[in-house]
């Protein structure tokens, strides 16, 4: 079990300030730091060197401005994790720096988005080094992979920006609404994650890791930043909020489709200078790879001098790039128009693969091709399927189909006509009596089955005298019935 430290008063709560020389605050029970800073440089630090009894550095993996970073291990889980030193440099002497590092890497341990490294733990060991373990993560920065791209000649393409920086700006406004600005956003603090059987992540390191030395450094007539990437308040020593991170996510954005930075000169001063006074150029003066006007627009507002001229915050960055990447589904042309949205950034325009005989855009190989409109909405996706902006040509089946339709309703009409007519009415043939003729006798006739039809009048019927017909100068031809019977 630790004891006190020996050094009266060497220590100090973070928390209430207070001095101390007890390992805890006996006020609140927050663990105290080591007054006065660390006085050994983390480079010096030989493998096996154990931190604050827990942490075993194994290796170096890089050497930074405010700190040296190892890969190490945590001595009871075997967990594999990265240890950020401090270097002297990095807290000031006068303990301000370590108290500040102690509150802000607090707030860097409650960060958990996917897109940010995470902290597990961070502290000060009896010797004054500040230390922070993160989440040790194996692949590559993207210094790396663009000093590789360029080395044969590439950059990386307008639509692996748009993906990076979009991730990007997801991890900023989780720690943007936090009050916590990175202040040394580069290629260096990006990483790309190896994932076993998926592409690579994107990672944002070092939150909060330079923060904690702004009033010291400033102080001395020094900026905390990297002079490449620093933003116009950054040089001046303005306050800073988020859209200081925005402005040096531009930078990174430009140099990783030109391989160059926008701004660079002889002496750090003198880049800080341009930082504050010189406009950014053109990227697509400069890029190895198309890029739409879209992405330029973008990349210019976000190198604005004046922030209030930037976006909003990463959120609005984010809505815009993401608008870019739905439009950018064709293929880039350099002459492509450009309109203004409602939130103040350029709208990308792409054309089809194909323009008619009067320049209007037309769908890639479609038959039925209508015009369409040239100017793609930022916040709309296009439509790249033919389909969509053509008619379909005729079914050969649909004339046929139609025809038996309406036969079938023909003949049910017929059906019904022929339901309600009422059946023909048979006109009975009135008969004539047959004159009595001497020694010719009525013969019935075979079929009827009737046994008396002789023709002799009944008694009433005898009484009565029949009126005789008119003679008719043609009478006409009588239909013969079963009953006439030939003379």
């Amino acid at each position: 079990m630790e004891g006190p430290d020996t050094s009266l008063d060497r220590r100090r709560c973070p928390l209430c300030r207070t001095p101390t020389s007890e390992r805890v605050c006996p006020k609140d029970g927050t663990p105290t730091l080591v007054r006065g800073g660390p006085k050994t440089n983390p480079r010096d630090l030989p493998k096996g060197t154990m931190i604050s009894g827990r942490y075993r550095i194994d290796r170096v993996v890089g050497v930074g401005a405010f700190g040296t970073v190892f890969a190490g291990t945590h001595a009871l889980t075997g967990q594999d994790v990265a240890i950020k030193i401090l270097s002297p440099r990095g807290v000031d002497e006068d303990e301000r720096g370590t108290l500040r590092f102690f509150h802000e890497a607090r707030v860097t341990a409650r960060l958990s988005h996917a897109n940010t490294v995470r902290v597990f733990d961070f502290g000060q060991d009896d010797s004054g080094l500040v230390y922070l373990v993160m989440e040790f993560l194996k692949g590559e920065t993207l210094r790396h992979e663009l000093f590789n791209r360029v080395s044969h000649g590439r950059s990386f393409t307008e639509e692996e920006v748009l993906d990076i920086a979009i991730a990007v700006t997801r991890s900023l406004g989780e720690a943007h609404a936090q009050s916590l600005v990175h202040r040394d956003l580069k290629p260096e603090n990006i990483m790309l994650q190896e994932v076993l059987g998926d592409a690579a992540q994107i990672k944002v390191l070092d939150f909060g890791i330079v923060k904690q030395n702004s009033t010291a450094l400033t102080a001395a007539g020094q900026t905390p930043c990297t002079p490449a990437y620093a933003s116009p308040e950054q040089v001046v020593a303005d306050p800073l909020d988020g859209r200081s991170d925005l402005y040096s996510l531009g930078i990174t954005m430009f140099e990783l489709l030109t391989g160059n930075i926008p701004f660079s000169a002889a002496t750090p001063m003198q880049t800080l200078q341009m930082q504050v006074k010189t406009p950014a150029p053109d990227v697509r003066l400069t890029a190895r790879t198309p890029v739409s006007k879209g992405l330029a627009a973008i990349i210019s507002k976000l190198l604005a001098k004046d922030r209030e001229q930037r976006y909003l915050d990463a959120a609005v960055l984010r809505t815009a790039l993401e608008g870019v990447r739905r439009a950018s589904t064709g293929p880039l042309i350099p002459d492509a128009k450009t309109t203004q949205s409602e939130h103040g950034y350029a709208d990308t325009t792409i054309r089809p693969r194909e323009l008619n005989q009067d320049g209007v855009a037309t769908a890639p190989g479609a038959a039925f091709s209508e015009p369409v409109d040239n100017t793609v909405a930022l916040l709309r996706g296009p439509t790249t399927k033919a389909s969509a902006i053509a008619p379909s040509p005729p079914s050969p089946a649909r004339p046929l189909v139609w025809g038996l339709v309406a036969m079938a309703l023909g003949l049910i009409t017929l059906l019904w006509i022929a339901r309600d007519r009422e059946p023909p009415t048979l006109t009975p043939i009135v008969e004539e009596p047959v004159k009595a003729v001497k020694g010719v006798t009525a013969v019935q006739a075979t079929p009827t089955p009737t046994p008396s039809a002789t023709l002799t009048p009944t008694p009433t019927e005898a009484a009565v005298e029949l009126p005789r017909p008119r003679p008719s100068p043609t009478p006409p031809k009588k239909k013969k019935s079963a009953l006439d019977v030939e003379l």
